[in-house]
């Protein structure tokens, strides 16, 4: 699909002159790479921008509930993993919130909307509630993967013509001690907040859905401490990765914070803010889907100003990538002849571009 965009959008020659890049392009081609993501009922939507995506899944991911679970798929795959698509509409919003500006110059600030809130009505569509016993709602059920991982890489062709005959399974978290998944619950909910910031004066009736279920998933986030992957069976390619043994093995401590800090920024009800810095998680060593950590830690840098404790940590890694690498950094990043920062080996851009 990413080829297919570019041969859409072919590049400009790089230039030589850093400063001629032309980063208005960059950020509108990082949003159209979604467009080309997006599973479901895609012909029916005028905002479809590749006239060769075609629908997919139309009428095989439907929840038995009835809502659609169309979302975006993951990389070259055809499955819906949660995770990566709870944090992507997470950092998304975020940089429309922080970068408001930036997106509107470059007449990208719709493109970005669009982007996120098929997302997030993914996330909505798939967060199943019950009453509670006292006149409200609770969450009874979260789905939070759509396909197999394993069974998916088997098939290498497009998502149009994806055979019937590998199974496509449903799974979600649910109530109870061995069928819960805080830190995907934790995910959701910290996306949802920052939609509600992203779409309050847009689309109020869609923000308010949006912090009305970003409630509820971390009220069971925080009942159900529990690792996502332990419900979900092919969780294993997305699994947290802040784990503190033994003082919490569940690694949830940056997702329950991160949902924490944005129902704070949403809210304004100081019991969220209270929980996030009693849960933060310390230092992290970079930041990414499945590693929040250094991202409550600039949040609470502005937040809570007082306690320094956030902004130092939040400029460790800063200092140590950026100013002067030491053995810590340098044991866990290479660089490019021209100084691009290699952090592991699967999606260097990704970690390049969310730092």
């Amino acid at each position: 699909r990413i080829f297919e965009a570019i041969k859409l959008y072919p590049p400009d020659p790089i230039p030589t002159d850093p400063v001629s890049l032309d980063y208005g392009k960059a950020l509108q081609l990082g949003l159209l790479f979604y467009d080309a993501q997006r599973s479901g009922a895609l012909s029916a939507q005028p905002f479809n921008r590749f006239t060769w995506r075609g629908d997919t899944f139309a009428t095989r991911d439907i929840s038995v509930e009835g809502p659609d679970l169309f979302g975006y798929f993951d990389a070259g795959d055809s499955v819906l993993f949660d995770k990566p698509q709870a944090t992507s509409m997470l950092n998304l919003a975020w940089a429309g919130l922080e970068f408001e500006a930036g997106f509107t110059a470059m007449q990208q600030l719709d493109e970005l909307r669009k982007v996120v809130r098929w997302g997030l009505r993914y996330h909505i569509n798939g967060h199943v509630t019950e009453p509670d016993g006292s006149g409200g709602q609770r969450t009874a059920k979260i789905y939070g993967q759509v396909g197999d991982g394993t069974l998916d890489h088997s098939y290498s062709g497009p998502a149009e013509t994806y055979p019937t005959t590998i199974a496509r399974e449903q799974q979600f978290l649910s109530r109870g001690a061995t069928t819960g998944g805080s830190d995907l619950a934790a995910d959701k909910a910290a996306a949802l907040a920052a939609g509600y910031l992203l779409f309050q004066t847009a689309e109020p009736a869609f923000a308010q859905l949006c912090l009305d279920n970003a409630k509820l998933m971390y009220d069971f986030a925080k009942e159900f401490r529990r690792p996502y992957d332990e419900t979900i069976n092919s969780a294993p390619f997305h699994r947290s990765g802040a784990a503190t043994p033994p003082q919490n093995p569940i690694g949830d401590e940056d997702e329950i914070c991160m949902a924490a800090i944005w129902l704070y920024k949403a809210t304004g009800t100081q019991a969220y803010l209270d929980e996030a810095i009693a849960i933060y998680p310390g230092r992290g060593p970079f930041y990414n889907k499945n590693e929040l950590s250094l991202g409550c830690s600039v949040l609470l840098a502005h937040l809570v100003p007082t306690d320094p404790q956030y902004k130092t940590n939040a400029e460790v890694w800063w200092k140590r990538l950026v100013q002067a690498p030491d053995a810590t950094a340098q044991s866990l990043v290479t660089f490019s002849p021209d100084g691009f920062a290699i952090l592991g080996d699967w999606g260097a851009l990704a970690f390049g571009n969310n730092m």
